[in-house]
């Protein structure tokens, strides 16, 4: 079945902590082709507890004098391990040269002594679409709007030849294709129209023209001696999925004209450029194989980690030369500066934040890439990380004020979730000016929009802290970048 997330760009959670258990720790053994894998790049882990449906930090480090890892053994129960590897440095992690996986796994309080994971490499799709880039609009648009095979002028079969081409993965790798039906709202797989195998790296099928409303999608992956060892990962702004999706026509005679790139804008540019100059460690930072083209490249490489200062930096050089060779990109350019003020100089991040907000107070986010997002989730994020930003300085009335403004113009835009983070906000800017009942009502004024989840579970916590007669500073909520969608 299609599976499209997306990696919300800054969504604010905890990450629980697996129950440990007594017993001796489990051996990790990273298997591709079933050798051992040798990478160049280190891998990242991260485990879910299937049992309660929530992700958690695994403790995995390397293992003394081998070549595999240790993890302390979680409680028993049933867990699933992520694995992935950003191999191939010339593109956003999980893109082709990459190895990726979820392997799902039991514990019991002496089982497994050694978890093997057979890695799986990310093939690259050359024809008809290379999927080493982000393929705008195939995984998040309607049919109408998806990529178009046409038939031949004048057809008298209506039927397409299209040939579908791949890099190999390894020597006598067999591989396994299906092309199939499907429509959204709600999803549905339908009908098989190909399945099949080849050694070869291509196949040519002779596909029917698409039903209304329905489209098809194409998955690929790769096998040897009855283990698979390759899939596909497609990337379109933010959304991931395990296809290709496409429609078949009838020739139309025009050419597809589906997109318009956006014109520069010359005004914009020279307020950015005066706002927010670049930093002094600019030229200090090697020029990257990767670019930033459009919303999707932007997010992808956000995906890949900002996990230290180089990698910091790099994103944001990256994302400060995308808004200069795309000044006419709104999407690109918002979503960028809100991404930007996670990575920005302590000391340039206010500037930065105010310069977003300023110019991007009205802008409404495009949700066709995340299903429980609304239109001012970027800019409720944005002017929450400003007041945040404003009470640091001292400036709570400040924090206060901006906060009400996005209440009064844009809170119908905004999810409850959202929202009630903000109200969090406002209620430690009323908290610094040591208005109380200012910062309770605040808290109650959240919940009552968003009473359940964990972030009215914060918000919870939070009053409580403000009812204790010795009551704490309120810190804000960490911020961490989770595999999930925003709740509904």
């Amino acid at each position: 079945m299609k599976r499209a997330h997306l990696l919300r760009l800054i969504l604010l959670a905890f990450l629980g902590t697996p129950a440990i258990a007594g017993a001796q720790d489990m051996s990790v053994r990273l298997l591709f082709d079933g050798k051992p894998l040798k990478t160049t790049a280190p891998p990242q882990f991260s485990c879910r507890d299937d049992n309660h449906r929530v992700w958690i930090g695994c403790k995995i480090a390397p293992e003394p004098g081998t070549d595999g890892y240790v993890m302390v053994r979680p409680a028993p129960g049933t867990y699933t391990l992520h694995v992935e590897i950003d191999e191939n440095q010339d593109n956003p992690a999980r893109f082709p040269g990459d190895y990726d996986v979820f392997q799902q796994f039991e514990v019991t309080s002496d089982m497994p002594v050694v978890l093997n994971v057979d890695v799986l490499k990310l093939m690259r799709i050359t024809f008809p679409w290379d999927n080493n880039k982000n393929l705008d609009g195939m995984l998040t648009r309607p049919p109408a709007g998806k990529p178009v095979i046409e038939t031949l002028p004048r057809s008298r079969t209506h039927t397409a030849t299209v040939t579908f081409r791949w890099d190999p993965v390894v020597p006598d790798a067999e591989y396994s294709y299906v092309l199939f039906t499907a429509r959204n709202a709600p999803y549905q797989r339908g009908p098989e129209v190909f399945r099949g195998t080849t050694r070869n790296t291509q196949v040519t099928l002779r596909m029917p023209l698409s039903q209304a409303d329905w489209y098809f999608g194409f998955e690929l992956s790769a096998q040897k001696d009855g283990r698979q060892i390759g899939e596909v990962f497609t990337h379109d702004s933010g959304a991931q999925g395990w296809t290709t999706e496409f429609v078949v026509r009838d020739w139309s005679g025009k050419a597809n004209a589906r997109t318009v790139a956006p014109v520069s804008n010359d005004a914009f540019l020279a307020e950015w450029t005066q706002a927010i100059p670049q930093p002094a460690w600019w030229d200090s930072v090697p020029r990257s194989a990767l670019a930033i083209n459009s919303l999707g490249d932007l997010l992808s490489v956000w995906q890949s980690g900002t996990n230290d200062e180089p990698s910091r930096q790099r994103f944001y050089k990256l994302t400060y030369q995308a808004i200069l060779d795309h000044s006419g990109d709104e999407d690109l350019i918002a979503e960028g500066i809100g991404l930007m003020a996670y990575v920005v100089d302590s000391d340039d991040r206010f500037s930065l934040l105010k310069f977003g907000v300023d110019h991007f107070f009205s802008y409404d986010q495009r949700t066709d890439n995340c299903a429980n997002c609304m239109v001012g989730d970027t800019v409720g994020e944005m002017v929450r990380d400003l007041a945040g930003a404003y009470i640091s300085r001292g400036e709570p009335e400040a924090a206060i004020q901006i906060i009400q403004r996005l209440v009064d113009e844009r809170g119908s835009d905004i999810s409850a979730y959202n929202l009630a983070l903000t109200f969090e906000t406002m209620s430690r800017a009323y908290w610094e000016m040591k208005d109380t009942d200012g910062a309770k009502a605040a808290i109650q004024e959240g919940l009552r929009r968003f009473p359940n989840g964990w972030q009215a579970d914060q918000l919870r916590r939070t009053l409580d802290r403000y009812e204790k007669p010795s009551a704490e500073p309120v810190e804000p909520f960490e911020r961490l970048q989770l595999p999930i969608d925003p709740p509904p």
